[in-house]
């Protein structure tokens, strides 16, 4: 199953929350896309305020990505979650295949 890309976002950014607190602005950059063997997977950018990524750890982010893999396992996700993060003030340059 294939969750909408606005849940999948919805759900990255309240595990993001999870881990670093309900305080971190922060957003969800999704897109469909595929693995280099051309099965189904989901990027999802998480993205800091530039001014408050040092406040992230190398664990937190670890973290993160755990729990969102996590959660889209359990609400059936079929395709692999391809998780990385960036800062908010980028959002622009994410580019859409």
């Amino acid at each position: 199953m294939e969750l909408p890309l606005g849940e999948a976002g919805r759900l990255a950014k309240a595990a993001t929350r999870e881990v670093v607190g309900a305080d971190m602005p922060l957003d969800a950059w999704v897109q469909p896309t595929q693995t280099s063997g051309g099965e189904g997977a989901i990027r999802i950018v998480v993205l800091f305020p530039g001014s408050r990524i040092a406040e992230v750890s190398g664990e937190q982010l670890l973290a993160i990505g755990g729990s969102i893999w996590r959660e889209l396992s359990r609400l059936g996700e079929s395709r692999l979650p391809l998780i990385s993060f960036a800062r908010i003030e980028d959002k622009a340059e994410l580019k859409v295949a």
